[in-house]
């Protein structure tokens, strides 16, 4: 990034601030992170860079988010994000930023609105061949709303699942989202007891078709993104 500065490359200076704000959320220091994904979108701006715009968006959601959005700016943020989404016909951005605001709808105790734009999100995530890329969130998700609708075998069945899903991809829950991954699954363990384990096997044990189709039991039919803003 000194570099850049240097030579006055405004874009390089401006990704390597995404990369480094990125970097900082993931890794559990969001101030930071928000801090230099603000710089960042600043620069890209001015660049007329829509769509590194659009993913320092969701930054700045996630960060916001994970500072408690006490000012209702993660929740901004997504929804900006849907509106440029519809406005360039991006079903991926679509899919983040519905996800996102299913989980802070989840968070507010909004189950049904959350179990809505879940379903919203998994479905434009099935629309581009990516539901891999957050399959597991979209699972634990989804956990998280079957146990709202009191439903723990299927709660424990999707983070087998996703747990499958995390190790499949090398990709473990991040710092910043370990307390609440923690939560959940000691609230379904200690729904179930002694079931816990043999429905948390089931699920580590399905395909991802079928995960799929297990978190598309919990939700109810989907919503437009208009009808769930």
């Amino acid at each position: 990034m000194t570099l850049c500065r240097q030579i006055d490359d405004a874009w390089g200076t401006a990704f390597a601030l995404l990369v480094l704000g990125m970097i900082a959320i993931l890794t559990g220091d969001s101030p930071r992170g928000m801090a230099l994904s603000a710089q960042s979108k600043a620069l890209f701006e001015r660049l007329g860079d829509r769509q590194a715009v659009t993913i320092l968006l969701v930054n700045l959601g996630i960060a916001s988010r994970n500072l408690g959005d006490a000012q209702g700016s993660a929740e901004a943020a997504f929804e900006d994000i849907v509106a440029v989404a519809r406005e360039t016909n991006d079903p991926t951005c679509m899919a983040v930023a519905l996800q996102h605001l299913g989980q802070l709808a989840g968070q507010r105790g909004e189950w049904t609105r959350a179990a809505a734009l879940l379903r919203d999100s998994l479905e434009a995530y099935l629309e581009v061949s990516e539901t891999y890329i957050a399959s597991f969130g979209l699972l634990e998700d989804s956990a998280r709303v079957a146990m709202a609708r009191a439903e723990p075998e299927r709660a424990a069945r999707l983070l087998g699942a996703a747990a499958a899903q995390r190790d499949a991809l090398a990709t473990p829950v991040q710092p910043s989202q370990r307390s609440a991954y923690e939560a959940v699954v000691g609230d379904v363990r200690a729904v179930l007891g002694g079931r816990f384990a043999a429905e948390w096997t089931r699920g580590r044990a399905m395909s991802l078709d079928d995960a799929i189709e297990e978190a598309r039991a919990v939700s109810p039919p989907a919503i437009s993104p208009a009808e769930g803003l």
